[in-house]
C-alpha cells in the first residue's frame, strides 16, 4: 500500500449502546489519500464494573483519532474537541476498543499491538510484539482479536491475555481490513478486504477461504455490517461507500472523497434499528445518513 499519512479514528461506547449484549464490535479499516485507517469502534457494554479504572480522558461516546504522523491517538468529543490519550506511538493502523474500555491499536512501525485503558489502567501496555507490519483489528465473539498484516498478506487470531499469535490465513492480496459477520449472515465467518485485488474475501473463521464476497472494487477498504445483513465497503479510488444487501444486490450507499475506515453508530446496530455510517476519508471524519448519502464532517483531519 502507498506510503500514507493521516489518522485512525474509533467511537468508545455511547449511552445508547449500553443495553446490547456484552461483545465488543469493531472496525478498522486502511487507508487512502491521507494515508488514514479509520475504525469506528465501540464497546458494546460500556465501561464493564471489571475494569481497572477506566481512563478519565477518554468518556463514552468520544471518537478515537489515531494521527499516524504525530504517532498519537486522540479523543474527539461531541462538540469537535480534541485531546491526546496516547503519544509516543509510530505509525499507528487499526484500532479496537474491549468491552471493558480498553484500547487497542496496531503500531506498524514496532510491529505491535499496544494496549491502554479498561483491563491495562492508565499505562500503555504492549499486548503483542513481534508482528510484522499490523494493520487491521477487529474482536469477535469469545474474545476473538483479529489482525491483518497489509505486507505479509495474512491474517492472524490473538490472545489478548497472552500475547500468543495464531495465523489462520496467507496469500490474502494487501488485507485492509476485517470484520467478523453477524447474523443474518454466518456469524462464524470473517471477511477481508483486499486492497490489491479489488474483492472481499470471505473466509470461515479458522481462516479457510470460501469464496469472494464481492468482486469488482477499485481499492477496498473499511467494512462495516448492520443487523439485516447489509454490508458496507468503502473504495477509496472510486470515492464511493459500496451497500450490499443480505440478498447480494448492491447500490452505492454514499458518494465521498476517498473514505477509508468505516463503522457505524450504534456499532451493533439491530434488524431494522436506524443508525449512521461513519467514515474516514480525505475530508476528515464522516457521519453519513445511509438512507440519503448525506455527509456531516466531524472533525477536519486534512
Amino acid at each position: 500500500m502507498p506510503a500514507r499519512t493521516g489518522v485512525t479514528a474509533a467511537k468508545t461506547a455511547s449511552s445508547s449502546l449500553q443495553g446490547m449484549q456484552a461483545r465488543s464490535s469493531t472496525r478498522s479499516v486502511a487507508l487512502g489519500l491521507l494515508s488514514v485507517a479509520v475504525g469506528l469502534l465501540a464497546a458494546t457494554e460500556a465501561w464493564s464494573p471489571a475494569a481497572a479504572a477506566p481512563r478519565a480522558d477518554i468518556e463514552p461516546g468520544q471518537i478515537l483519532v489515531t494521527d499516524q504522523e504525530a504517532g498519537e491517538v486522540r479523543a474527539i468529543g461531541d462538540g469537535g474537541e480534541s485531546t491526546v490519550v496516547l503519544g509516543d506511538l509510530g505509525t499507528v493502523r487499526g484500532v479496537v476498543v474491549l468491552s471493558d474500555g480498553a484500547i487497542l491499536v496496531a503500531d506498524s512501525d514496532a510491529g505491535a499491538i499496544v494496549g491502554t485503558g479498561g483491563r491495562f489502567g492508565g499505562e500503555q501496555v504492549g499486548v503483542a510484539p513481534g508482528l510484522e507490519a499490523p494493520e487491521g483489528l477487529a474482536v469477535a465473539g469469545g474474545g476473538r482479536l483479529y489482525v491483518t498484516s497489509f505486507s505479509e498478506g495474512t491474517l492472524s487470531q490473538v490472545d489478548i491475555s497472552s500475547g500468543q499469535v495464531i495465523g489462520l490465513a496467507a496469500g490474502l492480496d494487501g488485507p485492509s481490513a476485517v470484520l467478523p459477520l453477524r447474523e443474518p449472515r454466518s456469524p462464524n465467518h470473517v471477511v477481508v478486504s483486499e486492497w490489491f485485488s479489488g474483492r472481499v474475501a470471505d473466509l470461515r473463521r479458522d481462516g479457510e477461504r470460501v469464496d469472494s464476497l464481492l468482486r469488482g472494487l477499485e481499492r477496498p477498504a473499511g467494512l462495516a455490517t448492520d443487523g439485516d445483513g447489509t454490508l458496507y465497503v468503502s473504495d477509496r479510488a472510486a470515492d464511493e461507500i459500496v451497500a450490499v444487501d443480505a440478498d447480494g444486490r448492491r447500490r452505492v450507499a454514499a458518494e465521498v472523497d476517498a473514505p477509508a475506515g468505516l463503522s457505524l453508530d450504534p456499532v451493533e446496530p439491530g434488524p431494522g434499528q436506524d443508525y449512521e455510517l461513519v467514515a474516514a476519508t480525505a475530508d476528515g471524519v464522516q457521519r453519513i445518513d445511509v438512507a440519503t448519502g448525506d455527509a456531516t464532517v466531524v472533525e477536519d483531519l486534512t
